[in-house]
């Protein structure tokens, strides 16, 4: 059983699982007001960024993972996590965002991970000359809404040929990690093909590590 304590204006609390039979159980909920993210996601190529797939990315909890190209795997996503899309206009609002590390958003054209522990200056996040806040700074701000305007990045590609000294390998299993990931954890595998060659396309740009 779970108890779910839910007011208006404040974040949902939810308690630990107990059992038929737990006796001498005592719980205590601390309020939070809840805080709505507005965010407008648009392309690489400036469009609206129609149904692309956010997820929360909890504090501590990195289990954000990429295993094929362009997607989020939604089956390996914390059961607690929160998942939504951008709709018809490019914008979504997300709710609550409270223990919210940052963002991960994806679609077919593009992708972008969105830091909110770190306040820094970005001319697409509020409008050139605007900083980003960093969550603790907004849950204390006692807004209610935060807008963040965001462009998602190309999706990168990792290429090569495998060999043994001068001789291709072909049908060996090639697999990527992801090693500078900040809410994103990427794993995938492949084979080597003709002339020992192998691709990985639609990840996020960033430091990888190859394992044969």
């Amino acid at each position: 059983h779970v108890i779910t304590v839910l007011a208006d204006g404040y974040a949902p609390l939810h308690s630990r699982n107990f059992r038929d039979g737990e006796s001498g159980l005592e719980f205590r909920f601390e309020l939070q007001k809840e805080r709505g993210l507005h965010i407008e996601a648009l392309l690489p190529n400036g469009s609206p960024a129609i149904g692309a797939t956010w997820v929360q990315a909890k504090k501590d909890d990195h289990q954000v993972w990429m295993v094929t190209p362009r997607e989020i795997n939604l089956r390996r996503i914390n059961e607690k996590a929160r998942i939504g899309q951008i709709d018809a206009e490019g914008k979504s609002r997300i709710s609550p965002v409270v223990d919210v590390a940052g963002l991960v958003i994806t679609h077919e054209a593009g992708y972008r991970e969105i830091d909110l522990t770190v306040s820094r200056r970005s001319p697409d996040i509020l409008g050139a000359g605007h900083t980003e806040p960093d969550l603790a700074t907004f849950l204390d701000s006692g807004s209610k809404q935060l807008n963040m305007k965001v462009s998602l990045n190309p999706w990168a590609r990792v290429e090569g040929s495998l060999f043994s000294g001068h001789e291709p390998i072909e049908g060996q299993s090639i697999k990527l990690w992801r090693i500078d990931f900040e809410s994103a954890l990427v794993s995938m595998g492949t084979k080597t093909g003709e002339g020992g060659r192998f691709v990985f396309e639609g990840i996020p740009a960033g430091e990888y590590r190859l394992e044969m």
